[in-house]
């Protein structure tokens, strides 16, 4: 296992409305995608309810109290994997 040392963690902390439906567009690996061309960002991960267009697919769905905490929850947990994934692989440079 490489060790690693990270010099800062940034978060984006955003108070907003719902139905506005703008958000960060990332894929099923929670990777952020360009806006001109959806192709990834290398080591450039999202999480929470602005990514939820992989699984709600541009509509949060309001009929389930709780749907889009349950999904800021998971989606933390997958981007954390793949982030780990990406610093463990060969692509990463520090």
């Amino acid at each position: 296992m490489k060790e690693h040392s990270l010099d800062y963690i940034t978060y984006h902390l955003a108070v907003k409305d719902l139905n506005k439906w703008e958000h960060e567009k990332v894929n099923h690996d929670m990777k952020v995608l360009k806006a001109e061309d959806d192709n990834p960002i290398p080591g450039l991960f999202a999480c929470g309810t602005d990514t939820a267009n992989v699984v709600f697919g541009g509509e949060y769905c309001f009929y389930n109290p709780g749907s889009t905490m349950s999904w800021a929850l998971n989606s933390g947990r997958m981007a954390a994997m793949e982030a780990w994934d990406y610093i463990e692989g060969d692509d990463f440079v520090e």
